[in-house]
């Protein structure tokens, strides 16, 4: 037998012997997508592949989710309309940045006779609302006739981390400029209560600040704090460049590589929350210094403290919110959108509950928790007093197909759909 035959049988048997260790590590993951409960679902480790979100809205990156947003000398802080928009719920919106620095058409243009322009306020979930279920929202409006057979026009004043007051300062702003609204939405809730406990009073800063105000007014960093934020953009570069490389086709349909995608991406997501806990400690010590980033000087030693101040402020902040829409003949609605941590609210598969519900320990678990129930009955009192609020918590109760699609709050296109048909049925019966 010459050389060359010996290295092609070598060769050849080196490809065999390759190849059958991929068949079975392919067939193992396939076994473990099917047969293991604690497995997330492939279909869910596939999506994630085209998720380029920016962080989840709580308890993650204080000094590097704001990279697309500016600070606003009234509102905290806005998208930048120079930039170019980052990816929304696993997709990039077809929406621009307006010069206000809100998605979609400007709350300025003007407003034809036969149009009923309706304002969307709120958080990411009021913001993800108005990208992904605006048009559906817009149709059953107009199909209903609740605004005697004019055209709807949808305006977004929805941020990703806003909460009260920031939707009523920016409603009072833009009608201070001389904004012509028929109707405001504010679906909110979330936020309220969980950003106060987990990313705000922890960082020494009064609940009623916008979220992170230490981190976005800062004038000055140290290096020990610069370090932790560069450490937490290489994790953040690192875990997109995989996000690539797993989602070319063939790779992303391979059950191992998405096997392998999973355990890379969990492992830096991992590394990503422990820098950002170490980031979280030097801005809360830095603010101790700094008395204007910490605003009123009230204690808030406790949770139930914390989650009394956040809803109070919440419920003052609607009732101020309908007034100025009644002195100026606008139809207001308050929803408090829907979330998998209040009780019974919806039923969950293995799978999403894998996604959706984070451990018991969990500090924004136990904020949602402890802050719904005030919030939902707070929401009694607010309907008593004849303000237009109704609670969309039960929307989802009998929804068995995946709704949330994070540990947050925030859906899949069909829990905004569910909401866009509630809205409008609610906007048109009053």
């Amino acid at each position: 037998m010459g050389r060359r035959t010996r290295v092609i049988q070598v060769a050849a048997f080196a490809a065999l012997l390759l190849l059958a260790t991929l068949a079975l590590l392919e067939l193992g993951a396939a076994a473990g997508f099917a047969l293991l409960d604690d497995w997330p679902s492939r279909a869910s480790i596939e999506s994630s592949l085209d998720t380029a979100d920016e962080p989840e809205t709580t308890g993650d990156a204080p000094a590097t989710r704001r990279r697309s947003s500016v600070l606003h000398p009234y509102l905290g802080f806005v998208r930048d309309p120079v930039r170019l928009p980052r990816r929304v719920n696993r997709r990039l919106p077809d929406a621009a940045i307006n010069e206000f620095g809100f998605f979609g058409p400007s709350p300025m243009a003007a407003k034809g006779a036969n149009v009923a322009r309706v304002v969307i306020t709120g958080g990411s979930v009021a913001e993800e609302f108005f990208l992904y279920a605006g048009e559906a929202l817009a149709r059953e409006l107009e199909a209903s006739g609740a605004f005697g057979g004019r055209s709807v026009e949808l305006v977004s004043l929805a941020m990703a981390g806003f909460k009260q007051p920031q939707q009523l300062i920016a409603v009072s702003y833009l009608l201070l400029l001389g904004a012509e609204f028929d109707a405001i939405v504010n679906l909110d809730g979330f936020n309220e209560v969980v950003l106060p406990f987990t990313d705000i009073v922890p960082m020494k800063v009064a609940p009623s600040y916008p979220f992170r105000w230490n981190a976005l007014a800062i004038d000055t960093i140290d290096v020990d704090t610069a370090q932790a934020v560069a450490q937490i953009g290489e994790t953040l570069t690192a875990l997109e460049s995989w996000r690539g490389f797993f989602g070319r086709v063939p790779l992303r349909h391979s059950a191992f590589a998405l096997a392998s995608w999973h355990a890379v991406s969990t492992q830096l997501e991992a590394k990503r929350v422990r820098l950002e806990g170490v980031l979280r400690e030097k801005l809360a010590a830095s603010a101790h210094s700094r008395p204007s980033l910490r605003g009123p000087t009230a204690e808030f030693a406790s949770d139930d403290r914390i989650h009394q101040a956040s809803v109070e402020l919440w419920k003052r902040a609607s009732i101020q919110l309908w007034q100025l829409c009644q002195a100026q003949h606008i139809a207001y609605l308050h929803a408090l959108q829907p979330n998998q941590y209040v009780a019974g609210s919806k039923p969950f598969t293995p799978a999403e509950r894998t996604i959706a519900i984070r451990p018991s320990g969990n500090t924004t678990r136990i904020a949602a928790e402890a802050g719904y129930i005030r919030m939902i009955a707070e929401g009694a009192n607010l309907r008593e007093m004849g303000l237009p609020f109704f609670d969309l918590t039960d929307l989802f109760e009998h929804e068995a197909e995946p709704v949330y699609r994070d540990g947050c709050c925030h859906y899949y296109d069909r829990g905004y759909e569910l909401i866009a048909d509630r809205i409008a049925r609610e906007l048109a019966a009053r």
